[in-house]
């Protein structure tokens, strides 16, 4: 935990690392208090997913993680969008509660509404770990959303796509 707390990057990231290897739940305190932190949030948020599994309190970390806004560089953005799709990979492999479930699908598409960096990735993955998306107005209003923040051809050719094949079908007819 001190390790973690230095001013190197390399070194306070790899010793989250090895909290979330070797760890317990008694460090499960400092790895919450870790998640704003711009260096060391996502591994601290990927620790406490290896500690104590997705849990409403981990679901929540992740939250605090994808939230804090100072996203100072495309680099973190896409990190954390990465973060996402790693995210719903997790509880897409897991049993879980559906409340549970859709609590940790909120909170990537929280996340989504905002950034103009990894919006593909984002809505892959989320097709990937919720079979009820792919034809929704959820995703129809989050591609709507990310739409004028694309950033770059891929990304506005990729929303273009996914938008139109979706209002293909009458919009009444997806589902919620």
């Amino acid at each position: 935990s001190e390790f973690a707390l230095t001013n190197d990057e390399w070194i306070a990231t790899r010793a989250v690392r090895q909290i979330g290897e070797y760890g317990t739940s008694v460090q499960l305190p400092f790895l919450y208090s870790c998640t704003t932190n711009p260096i060391i949030g996502e591994r601290a948020v990927k620790s406490i997913l290896n500690i104590e599994g997705v849990t409403s309190n981990s679901v929540g970390a992740a939250n605090v993680y994808l939230s804090h806004a100072n996203l100072a560089t495309a680099r973190e953005a896409y990190d954390k969008a990465v973060f996402c799709r790693d995210f719903l990979r997790l509880i897409g492999n897991m049993q879980m509660p559906v409340e549970l479930h859709d609590l940790s699908l909120q909170v990537v598409r929280n996340y989504s509404a905002n950034i103009s960096i990894g919006s593909s990735m984002i809505d892959e993955a989320l097709i990937a770990a919720d079979a009820t998306y792919r034809f929704s107005r959820r995703r129809l209003a989050d591609l709507r959303a990310a739409y004028p923040r694309c950033f770059n051809e891929f990304q506005t050719t990729y929303v273009t796509n996914a938008i139109n094949e979706l209002v293909a079908y009458p919009e009444a007819n997806l589902s919620d």
